[in-house]
């Protein structure tokens, strides 16, 4: 077949003859002159040609394969001769011939492989034709660029595959082709024998090893990555016959050996995308016995290497799915192997780049991120360079040693180039920045010449450059300097970031690494160990030389040369310069922060140009790059501009143009798609996906694996990142670790602990970058005190390395764990008791490293003072002695000095009572009041040596402890000296009682002597300082506690040997002041108070440690609480799993899907639409979030203010004043939060401004929970109440006063819903009487939602209603805006001519819509459900024929009284009731109540539902209305009245069992009750149904008769006698409860007075409630006179004054003449938009939206980011970037859909201000589940108007209800204008209006073709079901184009009784109806 595609080109030799067919040249005509003569070496290359051009030709029609052998070779041969003949060859269509022989190869099994006897470069062996052609196929395309573009764009390797099908299909064959493809991929013979030696062997052993070995080592760079797709292909899906495990094995180890060779390998091999066949080969061969062990290791080994360079979202997703799997018992578990498959490809860090190998260039750019992957070989290499016609301006290069040096035109031509300090490090990226700043007072622009063209380069493929490996993420060059920060902020971005800097809100792109690294950097900026780095002449503060901060140590370290010595260039920083102190205003205007807030300040007006690989769509060779920026707007407004002229010079220089289509690429460039799979996995379900994961772990190895993915996919992804953030899934990770705290082994630990900071291979550089998880999760000490204990300590040793080993250490803790509240939860923990024995020391010495670090008032200090003033604690009294603390801590404003005394008697804690007297060192404030008094009364009772140690170093004023005491000889603090004598006194007591006992009595009695040794030492030490007792006072204390203890000893029996060393060292003590008193006479002991003072103290310390006590016993309990609630909360949230077991997840859980109605709500408060029935809350919250976690902040003030000395006690100014206690200092008023339940619910930043228990009403069902009323949003949440104290308690706890809301059926145990609206939601509220008490509100919602409440008194229903009122008057400020639909609270009273004015125009459903919402009929209130005729009498015919009156009921008269026996027996029960002086009724039941509605809607839920409640919990006996449809009370005179519901004219939905509920059997006929059975008329179709009743009701015949039935409803008949229509008193309202008759009335009828509220038997409560429901209310009366008739004008479905519509005229629609807008040829009208300010519609381009209702605002999105944009005014306001918009649609003029590439949806609003430049988008919610790019979304409020969806693909169009029940399908093949080229529908819209009988649905066409159609059900066969079909109601042809051509309808739509249509040639057009 491939001779059909050989068209030979004209060759360019055409001076030679063609070869005649006896192979000889024809003569010459002409003898060639002299000058003509060739050179033999042209003569020989012309003859070479010819023999070239013969062969050829000759191939082309050999027939056997030894004829085209020789061929083969002879062409093989001459190409081998001369490079020149491989361009002949392609020129002739060589390529396409070797395809053709190829294709016809065939082998005979007799011969096996034919060979031809030829000799081939020296070769002496036979060789296949097969091998000839590939070896002629590798001779034509080696180093000949030209041949492999034409080969790789002209014939394709398509064609290669095609052509080698026979050959790979052959089991003769298949290892030798094998072979060949894997040598034309490598360009290496050597291997061509790989596959024919692994068939060789039989066993998969060492010989399978060595064939692999060998072939190894032959490996290299592939060269062409085709013919390895086809090997693979082809290799892969080989059926087992023609395959062997070597095989199969060898070609494992071959991919991944050529994996292991080069980065570039890695690329291509990616860029096949192997994992797609790969992946199901590992599947099948995990379970098949057939395949080894060995073959299986070497398959999983190459499916991981794959995995590196990431896959696609689709294989990513079969990953996935596979990973977790369901078990025989049903519970999902984790797959180990897959687990690991998915560890390993999280682990790919790689984004999309080139892969260039030198040379390499692109021609036009300027490199931002880079990487080099092997050492250069050779000179130099270019990186960039810049170059004016012939002269180059500018060379940055790349040495051998890594470092860049810059060549400058400016230079000297011997002067040598800069040269940077620091260098490129091999198989790292790295960013390049090169920034030229011109002389100061210029304004400084990069403008282009326009003689000459500047040229710019990436790269190189000059000769005489070096060679080396390296790649390219992206590249910009700007035409103006930036500053010196942007580089570095641009660093951060990290080589994934491709987008335009056009984002102000760039910060959001950085990871939690790069976040952390710019704070850290700002934080340096504030430090003083160096100089101001906000001035011009700083440097880097980084250990590391080669990373300048400023212009001038950059410029400094490129000027240095080490090489050369010489420095042409240099700029000297004096690092000594003197400290210029940064303040934090300093830092906020520095240039950082204004990056980080205002983005980078480059506008695309600056941008030259920019391009990245990730705007390439596909990977591989010869790909096109697109190019943005300035020189592609330039070249397409050049080119433009030389289309429009005509001229031939301007087309030639247009040919030569460079039109912007992508960048040139030269040399070898290979386009890297990285699909990274954390990309996949934003893309299949986000963090939740990672999260179910881990949720499914079940052993530590699973955990670990699936913590690894979790943290992997989060760790480089900025989306994965906020969506972690967003879904508070770092919470819910806590829980879950929680739970499974036992499994978490220490690899699992450090996985989590490294993603939040900390480094365990170097911990020197441990810093917590991710401040919310490490919050969350590693400040859990109740989570990892229930780990093991060797990750319990692991745990604790981090704050160490944190806050002591880490060279970031003062980051971590001042602007990290400080705010964090560290220290508080350490005590918090302490006082939990969580940790024990040897970890509670551990613990103890974190605590202590944790408050040196962050030794502050708040975070520390007060904290650490109320826990000791409550609990006593060793560790904690000396922290605060440590000396480095002292000073902070005893001038700290909250500490108390008495606190040291404060704590009680610390009898038995001798080690606390030390470090207190150690706290007390210099404390002047304890003097003051009396503090030494009361020490002396708390001390001595905890006296120990060290405590003794320390009350003399006291006393000496010895700070030194290592000085010698001798030393001393002044007494410092004589206040102390009380307290010693005291203890002395106290100690001598105890030793005179057990001076008796012996060492062994000690022993049995468990004594110790260690106050015997504490008052050996206290003596030894006062004989050594005999002038402490120079006061009378001190010397009197010594002698008499001396005479007490000799007084007590003469009575022991004995004195051990201990105290008589006592006694003999006290005896010298007293003879040595005895002889030294007359000395020390005179002094006077000054510190002494009275015992009351010392009581009153003691007693003020007592209260005072109570109340700190209390407020401590308060923190602590409301922390437990919190705490408690917050777990519960996180507990509950399943929103984050739902989306993964739903339908279209991940994971779905294949249940049948059940629906329920939805309380969404079309125009006239009409609910149609179902929506999924299950128990998952729906999502709620936005998702957006209240703060960026990854942000950058500037440092806090402590880190920058200048330190200020605090006033020390011991210094004069000191206020004597401050010595008083502060009580309020230390005790905080610990507010319990009543309201901690809720709190978790509200919106970030809101509070809570009022609350109210309700009961929310759905139907009869309702639900106890909160009204809550915020700032900013209101709540409704079920299932928890506020009690009597005002707290938020559990439903099921409260008390049953306060779940009973009087009218309803409490539920209890159904979902829990919590919903929240925005103020600005709220349309309008109104009050609501519910069962005749009016304490009921409904508010209305924008959202077409409702909300009725019912409090329980009507004051708490005022108060709210007045706080609503106000938001909505505050909110709805321009009315206009409202898109809200009809509903009550828009109406009040009217008379009848007002309402039947206004009727008028209304049809007549609409009109009954109005009447129910004004008479208080709400959907939302069974009981007051609205009410509508039953119109029609006919069930029975075949036909409906609506123009006959028979077939309606008739409207006069209730429903009760439609026959002569109904109206009998009507008359007859009224006279009864009269004639016995009771209150007379026609009906005992009603024709409106709960009982009625539910019946109605039994099938359809939550009605089902709600009737088993009503009916007590199961069904009712079987009744016939259930299962035929027809108005009973026509045949049974004790049939009901009921009248009909809404859901009667337009839900079908609800006349069918969907839901297959089992409602038992008919009694009489034994026949199983389920759908209804329909008219048959209907043709067994309830959409029909639905429509013929829809069309009876606004049938002339109804609107004529229709104000006799609202007169009975709601008119002047509603009570009327004659009429027969009074119901039983109980059903109206207004009714006098209180009558005594009444009373006994009810009481006949088993029923108490409805006032109730003041019935207080709770059973006569609810039997009260179970009456109304069933018995009916009567809507109140709107009507005194009888309602008048509808005024008659012509047509009713057209307005007043409307003489033709497009449904009753289509065929006088007619085109205008002129277009109204024109946007251009080249922007095709996509959509129109309603101008408010105009009667037209505007057009709006592709890509482009203008915002309803605002016409001079759009939203544009696309371009090579798919940004999203926001314009004013035509100028850009916003821009978002990585939105990857692929469309969008207005569901009004606040809220914006838009469609995703990254497979979601996003919902934004609108947020405006006066100031149009202030228009931004916000996003509010993501939405998922879609499983492939997002092309195409549409919106509506309401449903849309029609309540109909039309879809259009090539093949069909199909209409379907909002339900998605399919009404018809057209087949668009069989239409006259169908192309398989172009789509046959290019354009689509609904006619809309309140009602239509019709229905019309516009299409547009390619052609210009407009067509109307509508769809019927009119042409089905009688007797069968209703088929609908599309009907054409007329086709019309837009206008032509100026030549002649038809132009593409692209956009339609409806406005009113005008069709807009859009073209693609930009213009637009109207259709109009004659007036």
């Amino acid at each position: 077949m491939f001779q059909t595609l050989l068209s030979p080109l004209k060759a360019r030799f055409d001076q030679l003859s063609p070869r005649s067919s006896a192979g000889t040249f024809l003569p010459a005509l002409d003898a060639p002159s002299a000058e003509d003569v060739q050179s033999p070496e042209d003569f020989a290359r012309d003859v070479l040609v010819q023999l070239m051009r013969n062969s050829v030709e000759n191939l082309k029609m050999a027939d056997t394969q030894v004829v085209q052998g020789e061929i083969l070779s002879e062409i093989l041969r001459i190409m081998q001769q001369d490079a020149f003949t491989k361009g002949v060859f392609r020129e002739m269509d060589g390529f396409l011939v070797l395809m053709s022989v190829l294709s016809t190869i065939q082998v005979k099994p007799e011969t096996n492989t034919p060979t031809i006897e030829v000799t081939v470069a020296g070769a002496d062996k036979s060789t296949s034709c097969s091998r000839l052609v590939f070896s002629v196929l590798i001779e034509a395309l080696v180093d000949e660029p030209e041949n492999e573009d034409f080969f790789r764009s002209r014939v394709g390797y398509e064609s290669l595959s095609f052509a080698l099908r026979s050959l790979l299909s052959d089991p003769l064959t298949v290892d030798e082709t094998l072979g060949l493809l894997l040598a034309l991929s490598m360009s290496n013979f050597s291997l061509e024998e790989y596959f024919v030696d692994l068939r060789r062997i039989e066993d998969l052993g060492g010989e399978a090893d060595e064939v692999v070995t060998s072939a190894q080592s032959t490996l290299k760079t592939i060269v062409r990555p085709e013919p390895l797709g086809i090997l693979w292909d082809a290799a892969i899906h080989l059926p087992l016959a023609h395959t062997s495990p070597s095989l199969r094995y060898g070609l494992y180890k071959l991919f991944e050996a050529l994996f292991h060779v080069n980065h570039r390998n890695q690329g291509v091999l990616a860029s096949l995308n192997l994992v797609r066949t790969l992946f199901p080969r590992f599947c099948e061969a995990r379970n098949d016995a057939n395949v080894s062990e060995r073959e299986r290791h070497a398959l999983q080994k190459l499916l991981r290497r794959l995995l590196e360079m990431g896959s696609t979202t689709e294989e990513a997703r079969k990953i996935l799915q596979h990973a977790a799997v369901k078990a025989e018992g049903g519970e999902e578990r984790l797959d180990p192997d897959m687990l690991d498959l998915v560890r390993f490809g999280m682990k790919s860090r790689w984004s999309d780049h080139f892969s260039m190998e030198s040379p390499a260039a692109f021609d036009s750019p300027w490199t931002r991120a880079l990487r080099a992957s092997r050492s250069l070989l050779g000179p130099s290499c270019t990186l960039f360079s810049a170059t004016l016609g012939t002269r180059r301006l500018l060379r940055l290069s790349i040495r051998q040693d890594g470092k860049l040096q810059l060549h400058s035109s400016s230079q000297a031509g011997k002067d040598p180039p800069f040269v940077s300090s620091g260098g490129v490090r091999k198989n790292r990226w790295a960013h390049l920045s090169l920034v030229h700043y011109p002389h100061r007072g210029t304004n400084p622009s990069l403008r282009e010449s326009t003689a000459q063209r500047m040229q710019y380069s990436v790269g190189s493929v000059e000769q005489g450059e070096g060679k080396m490996s390296w790649s390219l993420a992206s590249a910009y060059l700007f035409s103006v300097p930036v500053g010196e920060d942007v580089p570095r902020f641009i660093h951060h971005l990290g080589p994934r970031y491709s987008g335009n800097f056009q984002d102000p809100g760039l910060v959001r792109f950085l990871t939690y690494e790069a976040s952390t690294s710019l704070n850290m950097f700002l934080t340096s900026v504030s430090s003083k160990q160096y100089a101001n780095p906000l001035s011009p002449s700083a440097v880097s503060p980084t250990d590391t030389p080669d990373q300048p901060m400023s212009i001038a140590a950059a410029l400094g370290a490129m000027a240095s040369n080490p090489g050369s010595g010489a420095s042409p260039q240099s700029v000297i920083v004096d690092k000594s310069q003197t400290y210029v102190p940064a303040s934090k205003q300093t830092i906020i205007q520095s240039g950082m922060m204004k990056v980080v807030k205002f983005g980078v300040g480059v506008t695309e007006a600056h941008i030259v140009f920019s391009f990245s690989a990730a705007d390439c769509h596909t990977g591989g060779v010869g790909v096109s790059i697109p190019i943005r920026g300035q020189i592609k707007v330039k070249a397409q407004a050049s080119a433009q501009r030389l289309s429009k002229s005509p001229s031939v010079d301007n087309a030639l220089r247009l040919e030569g143009a460079y039109v912007g289509d992508g960048v040139e690429s030269q040399g070898d460039v290979f386009v890297v798609k990285a699909a990274c799979l954390d990309s996949a996995l934003w893309k299949i379900g986000g963090a939740a996906v990672a999260l179910k994961l881990v949720q499914l772990a079940k052993t530590p190895h699973e955990l670990s694996r699936s913590l690894g993915i979790l943290v992997d996919g989060l760790r480089n992804s900025w989306q994965n990142s906020e969506d972690m953030e967003r879904l508070r899934g770092y919470e819910i990770l806590a829980e879950m670790l929680r739970s499974k705290a036992s499994l978490i082994n220490l690899t699992a630990f450090e996985t989590v602990f490294e993603f939040l900071g900390v480094n365990f291979s170097s911990p020197e550089h441990s810093t917590v970058v991710n401040v919310v998880g490490y919050r969350v999760i590693a400040l859990d000490f109740d989570l990892w005190s229930r780990s093991k204990k060797e990750i319990q300590l692991v745990y604790l040793e981090h704050f160490v390395t944190l806050l002591k080993t880490s060279r970031y250490k003062t980051f971590n803790a001042k602007q990290r764990l400080s705010k964090m509240n560290l220290v508080r939860k350490l005590l918090f923990a302490l006082q939990a008791d969580w940790y024990h024995g040897e970890m509670l020391h551990t613990f103890m010495e974190v605590l202590q490293v944790a408050s040196e670090m962050i030794f502050s008032k708040e975070e520390t200090i007060k904290p650490l003072v109320s826990y000791l003033a409550a609990n006593l604690h060793e560790v904690l009294v000396s922290l605060l002695s440590h000396q480095q603390l002292y000073a902070k801590f005893i001038t700290c404003p909250t500490h108390n000095p008495n606190m040291p005394t404060s704590s009680g008697r610390p009898a038995h804690h001798p080690p606390v009572a030390f470090h207190i007297l150690r706290l007390v060192n210099s404390f002047r404030k304890f003097e003051l009041i009396s503090g030494w008094s009361v020490m002396k009364t708390v001390l001595p009772t905890a006296w120990s040596l060290e405590v003794n140690g320390a009350a003399f170093d006291i006393l000496l004023g010895r700070f030194n402890t290592e000085a010698d005491i001798d030393s001393y000889t002044v007494v410092a603090c004589q206040g102390i000296m009380p307290s010693i004598l005291t203890a002395l006194g106290h100690g001598l007591s105890v030793v005179s009682k057990r001076a008796h006992l012996s060492d062994s009595e000690a022993d049995a009695a468990h004594i110790t002597w260690d106050t015997e040794n504490t008052l050996e030492a206290m003596l030894e030490t006062m004989m050594k300082l005999p002038y402490i007792f120079r006061s009378q006072q001190a010397t009197q204390m010594f002698i008499d506690g001396y005479k007490q203890t000799v007084e007590k000893l003469k009575t022991s029996p004995s004195i051990n040997q201990l105290t008589g060393r006592i006694l003999e060292k006290l005896s010298h003590l007293g003879l040595a002041l005895a002889l030294d008193n007359a000395r020390f006479a005179s002094a006077r002991f000054s510190m002494q108070v009275g015992e009351r003072t010392v009581i009153k103290t003691m007693t003020r310390m007592a209260e005072w440690r109570k109340t700190i006590q209390v407020s401590e016993r308060k923190r602590l309990r409301k922390t437990i609480l919190d705490l408690r609630e917050h777990r519960r909360q996180i507990a509950r949230l399943s929103e984050w799993s739902n989306l993964l077991t739903s339908e279209r997840g991940l994971w779905p859980d294949n249940i049948q899907r059940l629906w329920r109605l939805d309380e969404t709500e079309g125009p006239h408060r009409i609910r149609m639409k179902l929506e999924p029935q299950d128990d998952k809350p729906a999502p709620s919250r936005v998702d957006t979030l209240g703060e960026l976690v990854r942000d950058v902040h500037p440092p806090e003030s402590d880190t920058l203010s200048v330190h200020q000395a605090e006033v020390p006690p011991w210094a004069e100014s000191y206020e004597i004043s401050s010595t008083d206690m502060e009580d309020k200092q230390l005790v905080e008023d610990i507010v319990d939060d009543k309201l901690r339940r809720i709190r978790h619910e509200l919106e970030p930043g809101d509070f809570i401004d009022a609350v109210a228990t309700v009961a929310r009403v759905a139907g009869v069902d309702s639900s106890p929970g909160l009204l809550i009323i915020g700032k900013s949003h209101i709540y409704m949440l079920d299932g928890v109440v506020e009690n009597d104290d005002g707290e938020v308690i559990d439903a099921h706890d409260a008390p049953k006063r306060l779940l009973f809301i009087p009218g309803s059926i409490v539920e209890l145990d159904g979902p829990q819903r919590a919903q929240r609206w925005s103020h600005a939601q709220i349309a309008t509220c109104s009050d609501k009487r519910f069962l005749f008490r009016d304490v009921a509100l409904e508010v209305y919602f924008k959202d077409s939602r409702s909300l009725l409440v019912v409090f329980l008194d009507k004051k708490k229903r005022s108060d709210i209603e007045h706080r609503l009122t106000a938001i909505i008057t505050k909110n709805n400020t321009d009315p206009s805006l409202s898109t809200a639909p009809l509903r009550t609270p828009l109406f009040g009273r009217m008379g009848s001519r007002v309402l039947s004015n206004f009727r008028a125009d209304e049809f007549n459903f609409t009109y009954l819509s109005i009447l129910n919402q004004i008479s208080g009929r709400t959907p939302s209130d069974a009981t007051q459900y609205p009410i509508f005729p039953w119109v029609l009498a006919d069930y029975s015919s075949e036909t409906l024929d609506l123009s006959a009156p028979e077939v309606f009921r008739d409207l006069t008269k209730p429903m009760g009284a439609l026959t002569a026996i109904r109206r009998e027996a009507a008359e007859t029960r009224y006279t009864n009731l009269k004639s016995v002086d009771e209150e007379p009724f026609h009906y005992g039941t009603h024709f409106s109540s709960s009982m009625i509605v539910c019946h109605f809607l039994i099938r359809l839920a939550p009605f089902t539902h709600m009737f088993k409640t009503l009916q007590g919990g199961d069904w009712d006996l079987p009744d016939p209305t259930w299962l035929v449809l027809m108005p009973q009370a026509a045949e049974d005179p004790r049939g009901d009245v009921r009248e009909l519901i809404p859901e009667f004219f337009t839900c079908p939905e609800f006349l069918e069992n969907y839901q297959h509920l089992d409602f038992g059997v008919l009694q009489q006929t034994g026949e199983r009750i389920d759908d209804v059975k329909l008219p048959v008329w209907a043709r067994d179709d309830p959409l029909l149904f639905i429509v013929m009743n829809r069309r009876a009701l606004e049938s002339p015949y109804v609107s004529e008769h229709l104000p006799q039935w609202i007169d009975l409803i709601w008119g002047s008949k509603q009570k009327d006698v004659p009429s027969l229509n009074v119901f039983h008193p109980l059903s109206y309202e207004g009714f006098d409860w209180y009558d005594p008759f009444y009373r006994y009335c009810l009481l006949l009828i088993e029923c108490a007075p409805l006032d109730l509220d003041k019935i207080k038997d709770d059973l006569e409560r609810e039997a009260t409630v179970g009456i109304i429901h069933n018995f009916g209310q009567t809507p109140r009366k709107l009507f005194n006179n009888p309602h008048p008739e509808r005024l008659n004008h012509g047509l009713s479905t057209l307005p007043i004054g409307t003489l033709h519509g497009i449904e009753e005229d289509p065929h006088l629609l007619t085109q205008n003449e002129r277009c109204f807008k024109d946007l251009g040829p080249d922007l095709p009208i996509r959509e129109f938009v309603p101008d408010s300010y105009g009667d037209k519609l505007i057009p709006c381009q592709e890509n482009v939206l203008t915002i309803p209702l605002h016409p001079y605002e759009q939203i544009a999105w696309g371009g090579s980011n798919s940004e999203l944009r926001v314009l004013a005014d035509h100028k850009v306001v916003q821009v978002i970037e990585s939105t990857s918009t692929t469309c969008a649609a207005f569901a009004d003029a606040h809220n914006l859909v838009t469609g995703a590439s990254d497979y979601t949806v996003r919902l934004w609003k609108v947020l405006r201000t006066q100031n149009a430049s202030d228009l931004r988008l916000a996003l509010s919610h993501i939405m998922r589940v879609h499983t492939n790019e997002v092309v195409c979304v549409t919106a509506s409020r309401t449903w849309s108007l029609v309540g109909y969806i039309a879809t259009c693909s090539r093949l069909k169009l199909c209409l379907h209800t909002v339900n998605a029940r399919l009404i018809a399908t057209l087949d668009l093949t069989t239409t006259p204008s169908f192309s398989p080229l172009v789509p046959s529908i290019t354009s689509i819209a609904f006619h809309e209006r309140d009602y239509s009988n019709l229905g019309v649905l516009a299409t547009g066409g390619p052609d210009g073709t407009i067509t109307l159609r509508t769809w019927t059900a009119d042409g089905t066969p009688v007797g069968e079901k209703a088929q609908w079909e599309f009907l054409v109601i007329r086709t019309m042809k837009a206008k032509p184009a100026r030549n002649g051509r038809p132009v593409g309808v692209t956009a339609l739509k409806f406005s009113g009784e005008t069709l807009y249509h859009g073209e693609e040639s930009g213009k637009s057009f109207i259709w109009t109806l004659p007036d």
